[in-house]
C-alpha cells in the first residue's frame, strides 16, 4: 500500500520505493511500523507522514521562490 497525502507518496529512504506494508495487521496509528516491500526497511508511520510534509514544504518553498523572482522582475523598472 502507498502512504499518501493527496498526490504525494512517502518513499523508502533507502530504496526509493513507494509500496509499504504494515508489520502487524489491524488499525493503523502513528506509532505503527511499516516496511518497504522492496528492501524490508522498517519505519514508523509518523515518520512517513513527516517525510510527506517535508516534501510538500520543499515544493511549496520552491514554487514561492520562482514566483517571487518573476514578480520582482516584473516590478523592476526597465533599463533604457
Amino acid at each position: 500500500m502507498q502512504i499518501r497525502v493527496r498526490e504525494m507518496s512517502a518513499k523508502c529512504r533507502l530504496w526509493g520505493g513507494v509500496e509499504f506494508a504494515p508489520v502487524r495487521k489491524g488499525a493503523i496509528g502513528l506509532a505503527d511500523w511499516f516496511y518497504c516491500v522492496e528492501c524490508l526497511t522498517q519505519r514508523v508511520y509518523a515518520d512517513l507522514m513527516v517525510q510527506i510534509g517535508e516534501e510538500v514544504m520543499k515544493q511549496t518553498n520552491d514554487f514561492i521562490a520562482v514566483h517571487k523572482a518573476i514578480a520582482d522582475e516584473v516590478k523592476s523598472p526597465c533599463a533604457n
